[in-house]
């Protein structure tokens, strides 16, 4: 089980400014951030990492969150997994809790104190006791 201070989220978003941006706003977290630009890019990385929280874009190049996010429930259930999209609709929202099983749904522009709290929320729930889905992973499945 791991603490906040040793805890990997991974943010992926084809936007390399939103990416910049969400750095400078978590640098001072306990928690320790990835970053991927891509959805192969980020399976590569949960490949080799036992990540604890993901936050995904839905709108990206070859890949949508929602099948991401999927792709996640099912080679990395305890994962806790959030999707932030700044083109909200009800299939989009409807797809993310069936397929993806998501924690969190999340519109652009969020807040910093909104990304913060739900991230720290997410951390909890990964490493609660009662939410076995929740748990952190050693890696994905193959």
């Amino acid at each position: 089980m791991s603490t906040e201070r040793d805890a990997l989220v991974l943010v992926v978003d084809d936007d390399v400014n939103l990416l910049r941006g969400l750095t400078r706003v978590l640098r001072h977290q306990t928690f320790q951030l990835l970053t991927a630009r891509s959805g192969e890019e980020a399976r590569e990385i949960l490949k080799r990492w036992p990540v604890d929280v993901v936050i995904c874009d839905q709108h990206m190049p070859g890949t949508r969150g929602t099948e991401l996010l999927a792709w996640i429930a099912e080679h990395c259930p305890r994962t806790v997994r959030i999707i932030l999209t700044g083109q909200p609709d009800l299939k989009t929202a409807v797809d993310a809790i069936n397929r993806g099983q998501v924690f969190r749904f999340l519109t652009k522009p969020c807040s910093d104190w909104d990304l913060v709290m739900t991230i720290h929320d997410a951390l909890e729930a990964a490493r609660s006791p009662m939410n076995v889905s929740c748990r952190r992973p050693d890696h994905a499945t193959p």
